[in-house]
């Protein structure tokens, strides 16, 4: 008997599956966007981990992500990154418009040649 998987199936409403093949036959869209568009129409066809790594030529991990990613939080939000840790801004906006300001003026109005 083949090996069954235990991750749930995905299944998507008529107007969320139009939308994916719309981006994943996109050539504007971002490539990201189009190959987890991909992976997303390809699982929910049927396809297993290893089919579909195979058929776009990445790996197993990346289509595991972008499908647990789909299944926690939809198919449509599984398209974009997660917002990541990032370091927090150290100047504020009151002090980014202040630097605008003072580099759009001519330097004959501060006093310079």
């Amino acid at each position: 008997m083949p090996f069954q998987s235990r991750r749930a199936k995905l299944t998507l409403p008529p107007q969320t599956k139009d939308q994916l093949s719309t981006i994943s036959r996109s050539r504007t869209e971002l490539a990201q966007r189009v190959e987890r568009a991909r992976i997303l129409l390809a699982y929910e066809a049927g396809q297993s981990v290893s089919a579909i790594a195979k058929q776009l030529s990445t790996n197993r991990p990346k289509v595991e992500r972008c499908l647990d990613k789909a299944l926690e939080l939809g198919a449509l939000a599984a398209l974009a990154d997660l917002p990541g840790r990032g370091k927090p801004a150290t100047i504020t906006d009151a002090d980014r418009t202040w630097v605008v300001n003072l580099a759009c003026q001519k330097p004959k109005d501060l006093g310079y040649s």
